[in-house]
């Protein structure tokens, strides 16, 4: 154990986009809009058992006004017919600053992955609670640990 502690762990790690770049604007079609993201082939990165599921932002937010953002990951074993997983419920994640102003931040989703399936697949769900001049920008990633074979150290 003391190696780990005593080790560059980033060698350790694998990180993998999960969905690409997206916007949400308050009061139009993509806020309250589930958000797929790229299918994930656990086999090519050594079956991790473990990932942290991170959705990284950037709101434009109103005095007071609220993000709120959702998290579902699914697993499939085929690439095609998925289930739900592991998630966390929408919840405030943001809130407007006095005057409005840029809310940067990250929602973090810790994932045991030793009963997943091969594949995954994040689904993300961004809402502003304002009636139009909010936007959210956010893309997620996934960072994997626990692989039956470590990632090669350069």
């Amino acid at each position: 154990m003391n190696r780990v502690l005593e080790t560059n762990v980033g060698a350790l790690l694998t990180l993998r986009t999960a969905q690409a770049f997206s916007t949400a604007t308050a009061g139009a079609g993509s806020n309250n809009a589930v958000e797929s993201g790229i299918i994930i082939d656990r086999l090519g990165i050594g079956m991790p058992k473990s990932a942290k599921l991170a959705v990284l932002y950037t709101a434009h937010l109103q005095s007071g006004q609220t993000l709120s953002v959702g998290l579902d990951l699914q697993s499939a074993e085929d690439g095609t017919t998925f289930s739900d997983y592991a998630s966390a419920a929408s919840a405030v994640v943001a809130t407007g600053p006095s005057g409005g102003g840029v809310v940067t931040g990250q929602v973090i989703l810790d994932v045991n992955l030793t009963s997943a399936q091969r594949y995954l697949q994040t689904f993300v769900t961004p809402n502003l609670n304002a009636s139009g001049t909010d936007t959210v920008s956010l893309t997620t990633v996934l960072v994997f640990g626990g692989e039956d074979a470590l990632p090669a150290v350069a």
